[in-house]
Formats: C-alpha cells, sequence, structure tokens
C-alpha cells in the first residue's frame, strides 16, 4: 500500500490527516507499533485488527470509532473520496 500512501499523505497533510503505519514483522516491530497504537489512543482497534495488515482504518478521535476502510485496491480518488466524506467536505 506505500504509493498510494504516500499519495494520500500528501494531500491531506495540511488537513490534521494522520496516516499512522503499524509494521508487525518482526516482535520487536509489532511491540513498538503497539505502543504507537496506545500513544494515538487506538490501542483497542490495534489489539483486534492485528496483525492483519494490507488495510488503513479511518478512525474518528474523539469517538474512537472506525469510520471507512481502504485498501490498495481503491484508487487514489476512492481515498480521497472516503477522506473527503470523513472531514466533512
Amino acid at each position: 500500500m506505500g504509493p498510494i500512501v504516500e499519495e494520500a499523505k500528501k494531500l491531506y497533510v495540511d488537513k490534521g490527516v494522520a496516516f499512522v503505519t503499524f509494521d508487525f514483522t518482526t516482535d520487536e516491530t509489532t511491540e513498538a507499533a503497539k505502543k504507537a497504537a496506545a500513544a494515538y489512543g487506538v490501542l483497542d482497534l490495534f489489539e483486534k485488527n492485528a496483525p492483519r495488515t494490507g488495510f488503513c482504518l479511518l478512525v474518528d478521535p474523539r469517538k474512537h470509532e472506525v469510520v471507512g476502510t481502504l485498501t490498495a485496491r481503491n484508487s487514489i480518488d476512492d481515498w480521497k473520496a472516503t477522506i473527503d466524506k470523513v472531514l466533512g467536505g
């Protein structure tokens, strides 16, 4: 999913959207990912979804709810439409 995420990051860098990647390659990277999830306040979602990969969850940080899901199969236009809908625009 790297290229599409990198493109989306560029589009939303100034709109308050955080893109956080969780790496499950080793025990050490998995533990670091778990700590990052806790720091972002999404540990419950992390534990529910780990170690599955290949998707992006859109999370409402106020409610800690998943409000959308995207994958590499979605086009950048799909990503933009979904994120813009979540942002209310």
